[in-house]
């Protein structure tokens, strides 16, 4: 697919950029043209491009939520290093558990994460629960690991 607005461009030292053309807003960078073709196929890239061309704001969750452990663990190595189709099906997870990111990291139980699991089952099928279950675990694991 073809976007359009772009400004696609690389500089002395080989390093490719692209920006939304309109408003100059970096959207990427990658050392090759081909890293940056695959780049613009993931989601956090469509995502930025259509809140580069919408004009409309990332909503930013207040510290301690879940919302912004999700945000912090979007910026990880370990997110990062995850393959484009990996990274595609938890974000679709994530979209559909995002009712929860109001909510304090700390107060989440066991019983919730089974409820969200339950109700992913019901309303999409059994691989997508599965995959809610893994993000879940993927976002709270860095914690975990720290003590907290």
């Amino acid at each position: 697919m073809k976007l359009k607005g772009l400004n696609i461009r690389s500089n002395s030292a080989g390093v490719w950029y692209v920006s939304y053309r309109s408003t100059g807003t970096l959207l990427g960078k990658a050392a090759s043209r081909d890293a940056l073709d695959a780049l613009m196929e993931t989601p956090a890239f469509l995502q930025a491009y259509v809140l580069a061309q919408t004009g409309k704001r990332k909503i930013t969750y207040p510290e301690g939520t879940f919302g912004a452990l999700v945000d912090w663990y979007q910026t990880r190595p370990e997110w990062l290093k995850l393959a484009p189709r990996t990274q595609a099906d938890y974000q679709k997870a994530l979209y559909f558990i995002e009712p929860a990111y109001g909510y304090a990291a700390g107060e989440i139980e066991l019983a919730d994460v089974a409820e969200l699991r339950d109700q992913a089952a019901a309303e999409h099928h059994a691989k997508f629960s599965d995959t809610v279950i893994a993000v879940m675990s993927a976002v709270f694991q860095p914690l975990a690991m720290r003590g907290r």
